[in-house]
């Protein structure tokens, strides 16, 4: 078993000890991981600072076309709308880390 293998599996079990949860990106679901639902300040590139409403962690293979959401795009989560500031990938490329600003704050 390889060790992309053994981090897809602990996600499942990740996924399945909190809840089962899913986000609705472009009308369909997938599952999650909620990693973070505080509102926190986070400084990017440049210095500007962007309130971080929550942090999601999904596998990639969940993705079956191999599109992935982007920044700027919208995702919902429990009954919640967010938008995508960043989406980075884990290192070993099977997850996806995106992180959500509050869809009613500007981008």
């Amino acid at each position: 078993m390889t060790l992309e293998n053994v981090s897809i599996l602990v996600q499942k079990f990740g996924e399945s000890l909190t809840g089962n949860q899913l986000f609705t990106w472009k009308g369909y679901d997938y599952p999650c991981i909620p990693a973070s639902a505080a509102n926190f300040v986070l400084l990017d590139e440049g210095g500007f600072q962007v309130n971080v409403s929550l942090i999601l962690k999904a596998r990639q293979e969940v993705f079956a076309d191999g599109i992935f959401p982007e920044a700027q795009d919208r995702v919902t989560f429990a009954g919640q709308k967010y938008r995508v500031f960043k989406v980075n990938n884990d290192a070993l490329n099977t997850m996806l880390v995106l992180i959500l600003t509050s869809d009613s704050k500007g981008a």
